[in-house]
């Protein structure tokens, strides 16, 4: 049985693709993965939410059509959003007992506790709870509503390593249990990770993406290896692995070189040179010699004069990186500016 549908589904703004013509399904009980750009991410949270009509085509779950005049009922598809919202000043067993009531829940709120193990936690305001623990509380939000499609966009984005093993164990558990899942992200690893077929979406269309089961199974070649990048960075006494599209930049100090991610940073084992080579690929650039800096963090190019030049991050302290004289005409042709 088919849980979701896309019927020749597109979405255009003027010249521009969001979303190709797209025929694409998804059975009940599979565990799914969508790679694509924040855009069309949130598109298709919309259409399968029911709070945009597609401009052609035909959205449906279960074989019932989904729009604006009739979206998903609770038992049908629950979302999980990335900045899911929260009553700050209510403590964890609160806000589920408001769920259970909103949803009718038949759920015993110690066990859904267990489950998402928060039980040591449970009289803890929202607003002191870590983003780990918000996001184990998203999800037993899902776990009361108990839909037959669980909707989780970057549900793995910003948490420890202990509740990354868990969120994916819990999706297994879902699977297992007959529920559908389908994660939408806008990086690659959690889509092969957290699902067991991943594809992505581009302007292009839908293609689909290597499995991290390997290819045995499928009588394929078992050579092929998925390229995933994480950077370590030392932290006290373990070691945090990052996603390069988070990180900011990289600086040389003395001789050590530090990253730099959401305004903290730490020492990383990698020479400056080490990470220019595993990291070009994904869009970072060496303005100096002693900064390495994730492109897609850039607002700004600045000229302060014909010799002196710096870059603009796209974050709230507006912080500046130097531009080397002689890395502007590389940039420049990097970027395509003439």
């Amino acid at each position: 049985m088919e849980a979701v549908q896309f019927i020749k589904v597109e979405r255009r703004s003027g010249d521009h693709v969001i979303l190709p013509s797209l025929s694409f399904s998804i059975d009940k009980g599979a565990r799914i993965g969508v790679y694509t750009s924040l855009e069309r991410r949130r598109e298709l949270q919309a259409l399968l939410i029911g709070q945009q009509d597609q401009a052609s085509g035909d959205v449906k779950l279960f074989g019932k059509s989904i729009h604006k005049k009739r979206p998903p009922a609770p038992e049908e598809l629950g979302i999980l959003f990335l900045d899911e919202g929260y009553y700050e000043r209510l403590n964890v067993k609160d806000h589920l007992r408001f769920y259970k009531r909103i949803y009718g829940s038949a759920h015993s709120i110690q066990d859904i506790l267990n489950t998402v193990k928060l039980a040591k936690h449970e009289r803890v305001q929202v607003e002191r709870l870590s983003l780990s623990h918000r996001r184990r509380l998203g999800m037993a939000k899902l776990l009361i509503q108990n839909p037959e499609i669980f909707l989780l966009e970057e549900p793995d984005q910003n948490v420890d390593m202990e509740t990354k093993v868990w969120i994916r164990e819990l999706l297994i558990q879902l699977q297992n249990d007959g529920k559908t899942v389908l994660v939408l992200t806008e990086h690659m690893e959690p889509a092969v990770l957290l699902s067991d077929t991943a594809y992505h979406l581009d302007e292009k269309g839908l293609s689909l993406l290597p499995s991290e089961k390997g290819e045995e199974e499928e009588g394929q070649d078992t050579d092929t290896i998925i390229r995933i990048d994480k950077i370590p960075a030392k932290c006290e006494d373990k070691w945090l692995l990052f996603d390069p599209a988070e990180i900011d930049y990289f600086e040389s100090d003395q001789g050590t070189s530090v990253l730099y991610c959401h305004g903290e940073h730490f020492p990383c084992g990698f020479t400056m040179a080490e990470l220019e080579e595993r990291l070009k690929h994904v869009g970072f650039f060496r303005c100096h010699r002693s900064y390495l800096v994730n492109l897609q963090r850039v607002r700004e190019i600045i000229t302060w004069s014909k010799n002196s030049y710096s870059l603009t991050l796209d974050r709230k302290e507006k912080r500046q990186i130097p531009l080397s004289k002689n890395k502007m005409a590389d940039l420049k042709t990097h970027l395509g500016i003439k």
